[in-house]
């Protein structure tokens, strides 16, 4: 299913954000499209990325597992280390297990028990512009429209089970915004 909307984002084009922001926790990194299922929507109390994540991390009860979805390189830059702090944060602050999946490879395997199982994840959903982006010929224009389709795939194929997510499409996958990143959601858990 997952793919099929894949497939219909690269041909007709990504629904429009819910907002976009711009900059992270004060640093002018660029705009950030903010993307949040049906299931939180209602949660949501302004147009902000404090607001959408303070939603997603709220709906949290006992019971439940928090999964980072990062359709991003994994290695360089910090990434792999901000990432961990992001996903580690929430599981201790909010004591749930976690998970931190790569994408799009988890989608043949942990991604059916997501959207298959019981409705008991939460999913913050990452995904950024390439730097240094490489043209495709056939499936998408670049690498980096492709691993964008895929998460904005994953979010409605997610969304349309009722599942809790945010999607954030971050201005760029350099270490220092997910750091940027992980500092907005440690201040957010500090509230909670």
């Amino acid at each position: 299913v997952a793919k099929k909307e894949v497939l219909s984002i690269l041909a007709n084009g990504a629904r429009s954000p819910e907002f976009v922001e711009k900059g992270l926790a004060g640093i002018p990194v660029g705009d950030v499209e903010v993307h949040v299922s049906e299931a939180l929507r209602e949660s949501v109390e302004d147009e902000s990325l404090v607001s959408a994540l303070r939603a997603l991390f709220g709906s949290i009860v006992p019971g439940d597992y928090f999964s980072l979805n990062a359709f991003l390189p994994f290695t360089g830059e910090g990434r792999r280390e901000a990432l961990e702090e992001i996903r580690h944060s929430v599981a201790d602050r909010l004591g749930v297990a976690s998970c931190l999946e790569i994408g799009p490879r988890y989608l043949h395997s942990t991604g059916q028990l997501q959207k298959g199982g019981p409705n008991c994840g939460v999913f913050l959903i990452l995904s950024a512009d390439e730097l240094k982006d490489i043209p495709l010929k056939r499936e998408a224009e670049s690498l980096g429209a492709l691993a964008k389709a895929q998460a904005s795939g994953d979010l409605l194929t997610l969304a349309s089970r009722g599942r809790r997510c945010v999607h954030l499409h971050l201005p760029d996958n350099s270490g220092v915004t997910l750091r940027a990143l992980a500092a907005v959601i440690r201040e957010i858990l500090a509230e909670l």
